[in-house]
């Protein structure tokens, strides 16, 4: 089998597709047991509500505020998700927009994670979220270079 860049091209966009879908239900899945919707041994879920909790602790953030931060960065990975099914099904018909939206998305969310995670002290305390969110940032960074550079 021949691996063409169109092909590379949309298996970027298709894992990148599932992972933000996976994510966003992990999320979902989360809140939807914390308020107890879904039963505690519900075992999908991604445990970003707690560590938002022990991340905004340091300066006593109320659980509702923590509660608005987590809603905020659920609807932005659904964007990203859907940005990225929406990429992969166009692929043909391809335009700047439709390859920047989707990794300009999860720069901006995995910077602001980043920016987040100094205000936040969480290296410092948490162990390595820092370095995971760094990971992923590169990890679009690197995808949108190598998606563009496929010609």
């Amino acid at each position: 089998m021949k691996v063409t860049n169109y092909f590379v091209k949309k298996a970027i966009l298709l894992i990148w597709a599932l992972w933000a879908m996976f994510v966003t239900f992990s999320n979902i899945c989360d809140g939807l047991r914390t308020i107890g919707i879904l039963p505690g041994n519900f075992n999908f879920v991604s445990g970003n509500f707690g560590f938002i909790q022990a991340a905004t602790q340091i300066y006593a953030f109320p659980v509702w505020l923590n509660a608005i931060l987590f809603i905020i960065v659920i609807l932005w990975e659904a964007v990203i998700c859907a940005l990225f099914f929406r990429a992969f099904i166009k692929l043909s018909d391809i335009t700047d927009q439709n390859i920047l939206a989707p990794f300009l998305s999860g720069i901006i969310l995995f910077g602001g994670f980043l920016v987040m995670d100094e205000f936040l002290i969480t290296y410092d305390r948490l162990g390595a979220i820092e370095q995971s969110h760094l990971g992923f940032l590169i990890g679009f960074m690197v995808s949108l270079l190598l998606f563009r550079n496929l010609n």
